[in-house]
C-alpha cells in the first residue's frame, strides 16, 4: 500500500483540479502539490489515522480557497500554503505544529483553534504595506510565555496586510 504522496510528485501541473487522498495515506510530501493553481479542491477519504503535511505541499495552489484537513492531521509544515488561496483556516485538534509562513500570503480572514489544541504561539506578526515596508505588529495577548504571544479560540485578520510568518502550537504544560 502507498503511504505517502512523494515530492514534488504532482508540483505545477496545470491539469490538476481535484486532489483524493486515499485512507492509507499519512505523509504529503514536501511541494507534492506546489503551484497547482487548477486545483480547487482536496477531499481526504474517511478513515484516516495520521496525517502530516510536508513543506509546501499546497503552496501556490491559488485556487484552492478552503480545505477540510482531517483531525488527526499533526504537523503542517513550513510554508505548507504559503500563496494559496486560501481564506480560512482551521487548525486540526490533533496539531501539535504549525510551521514557518506555512499560511504566509494567503487570504485568511479568519483562524479557527480548537478549545483542546492548548495555546498558538505567534512569533512573529508582520504588516506589509503598499510600498513592501514590512512592520512589527503589536498585538494584545491573551497570555505571554517567555518570548511568545499567545492567543486562545478565534480572531480575525480584519487587514489583508498582515502576515503571520510563524507559527507553533503547543499542548498546554500538564505539569502546572
Amino acid at each position: 500500500n502507498v503511504k505517502k504522496i512523494g515530492d514534488n510528485v504532482f508540483q505545477g501541473n496545470p491539469k490538476i483540479t481535484k486532489a483524493v487522498i486515499g485512507k492509507n495515506i499519512v505523509s504529503i510530501g514536501a511541494y507534492a502539490f506546489e503551484g497547482c493553481a487548477q486545483l480547487t479542491e482536496v477531499a481526504f477519504e474517511a478513515g484516516i489515522t495520521e496525517m502530516t503535511i510536508g513543506a509546501g505541499a499546497f503552496a501556490k495552489c491559488t485556487g484552492l480557497t478552503t480545505i477540510d484537513l482531517p483531525q488527526c492531521t499533526t504537523v503542517i509544515d513550513a510554508h505548507a500554503f504559503e500563496n494559496a488561496g486560501l481564506t480560512s483556516f482551521t487548525i486540526p485538534e490533533s496539531t501539535i505544529s504549525l510551521g514557518y509562513k506555512s499560511l504566509a500570503g494567503t487570504q485568511i480572514t479568519s483562524i479557527h483553534i480548537p478549545a483542546n489544541v492548548g495555546a498558538l504561539t505567534v512569533e512573529c506578526v508582520i504588516r506589509r504595506d503598499d510600498t513592501g515596508t514590512e512592520q512589527i505588529v503589536p498585538m494584545v495577548p491573551v497570555e505571554t510565555k517567555g518570548a511568545y504571544v499567545v492567543f486562545r479560540g478565534q480572531f480575525s485578520l480584519a487587514d489583508r496586510g498582515l502576515y503571520f510568518y510563524y507559527f507553533r502550537v503547543t499542548k498546554p504544560d500538564s505539569s502546572s
